[in-house]
């Protein structure tokens, strides 16, 4: 009798083989994947946090950072061409806080209203107070200030409506109100403005670690005057106009009046280079005229801003008949574009007529061009004079597809008249001068 056979299990060892070889190469294929998708993951929040940090930065810093790496312009360039593009007729959407209303001050001479109530004071504790109770009372007061120095331990905040600060002297270097004894000390603004129709006339202000004075568009903070005054040494803005492109995209500090005033830095140059005299967000129909401005020139990092700059959904300005001296850059409507749901155009219209640019060759670092277009349509630039002694080769630009409708005429200049980055003017009846 035969033995029974023992079973033969090479085969199915074989193919057990390769059951768990297949099976332990399709473990490393997911893994490998969700690797991957994690990577990926992963490196987008971060870039998504990145780019967030990079936009809370101030505008001025900001753009300085993508400049120096090389990326400033070929992005400007990218998201100016897009733009066009996508509005080949260039019909312009009008921003939520378009106005077309026009500004009661440009057809004549600023003429002082009548106030409710008159308070004179003499000592800082007096002006703070007095400001406390126009708030409290709903405005409609008039603080005459005495010749003195008014040197504050707090941020004076105008609540109400139809507030002036006026000096009894109307002799600005008679009367000043500082934010500390020293440069870029003490409080961060001397005055923040949130009420409409305020009117400062007839003061200095100086010395504080922010802006001299903060008109919070925001706030709907609308005919502010601002005349007969010095604006000196602030660590950044001399004047800022703010406004809340999120969140309030539609209100702006409108029909504003600066005028007869003298905006400077004391040591002949800025603490930095994030500063201006003016630096004017979203207005609508604000006139800008007879003031001296100089000096607004950066010590170190990159250029200066514009020191009058107007931008982000402003519309219809006037800078008239003013004078620069030694500015790094004199006079700019607009900035590059920027992506922004709120941001319809940088600046729209508006007029920069008859005023004198000088810039000396005395060593300024950054010195640059007298006036910039930038993104700025259906602007006129009109009967200015410029003239540089320094190396930068233009006087008047005019910049990116979003420039176009542009009038630059009837200027004397001595540097170059330039179209830059795609954008179009129409340049006549210029004059050119010798050094």
């Amino acid at each position: 009798m035969r033995k029974p056979t023992k079973p033969q299990y090479s085969t199915d060892e074989h193919v057990g083989s390769e059951k768990y070889a297949m099976n332990k190469a399709n473990i490393k294929i997911p893994i490998l994947k969700i690797a991957i998708i994690s990577s990926f993951l992963v490196l987008s929040i971060q870039m998504g946090l990145a780019v967030s940090l990079f936009y809370l930065l101030p505008d001025n810093l900001r753009l300085s950072i993508t400049e120096k790496i090389g990326l400033r312009y070929r992005f400007e360039n990218w998201w100016s061409t897009f733009n066009q593009r996508q509005n080949p007729t260039r019909e312009i959407v009008r921003a939520p806080n378009f106005s077309d209303k026009p500004n009661p001050y440009i057809e004549g001479d600023y003429q002082p209203r009548e106030y409710k109530e008159t308070v004179t004071v003499g000592s800082t504790d007096e002006l703070a107070k007095a400001v406390s109770r126009a708030n409290r009372d709903g405005g409609n007061m008039k603080i005459v200030v005495l010749d003195g120095t008014y040197t504050l331990n707090d941020t004076l905040y105008i609540k109400s409506n139809n507030v002036a600060i006026v000096s009894l002297s109307k002799n600005p270097q008679s009367v000043i109100i500082q934010g500390g004894r020293f440069k870029n000390s003490g409080v961060g603004n001397i005055l923040r403005i949130s009420g409409s129709h305020f009117v400062l006339d007839g003061v200095t202000l100086q010395n504080c670690k922010l802006h001299l004075i903060q008109i919070a568009g925001e706030d709907n903070a609308d005919y502010v005057v601002l005349r007969n005054s010095i604006f000196q040494d602030a660590y950044q803005q001399l004047v800022k106009v703010s406004y809340d492109l999120n969140k309030s995209p539609d209100i702006s500090a409108d029909w504003g009046l600066v005028e007869d005033s003298e905006f400077r830095y004391s040591e002949g140059v800025a603490p930095n280079y994030y500063t201006a005299a003016i630096d004017l967000h979203a207005g609508n129909g604000w006139v800008i005229r007879k003031n001296t401005i100089k000096d607004i020139a950066s010590p170190s990092g990159s250029v200066a801003q514009y020191a009058v700059h107007i931008w982000n959904n402003s519309h219809n300005n006037q800078v008239i008949d003013n004078v620069f001296i030694d500015n790094d850059r004199s006079i700019g409507f607009g900035m590059a574009a920027r992506a922004h749901p709120n941001l319809y155009y940088s600046n729209l219209g508006g007029e920069i007529v008859g005023n004198k640019i000088t810039h000396a060759d005395n060593g300024d670092r950054f010195a640059d061009v007298g006036i910039g277009i930038e993104g700025s349509p259906k602007t006129i630039v009109r009967d200015n004079w410029i003239f540089h002694k320094h190396n930068y080769p233009n006087a008047i630009e005019y910049r990116f597809p979003t420039t176009f409708d542009v009038v630059v005429d009837f200027n004397v200049v001595n540097k170059k008249i330039k179209g830059r980055n795609g954008g179009q003017a129409i340049v006549e009846n210029n004059k050119f001068v010798d050094d």
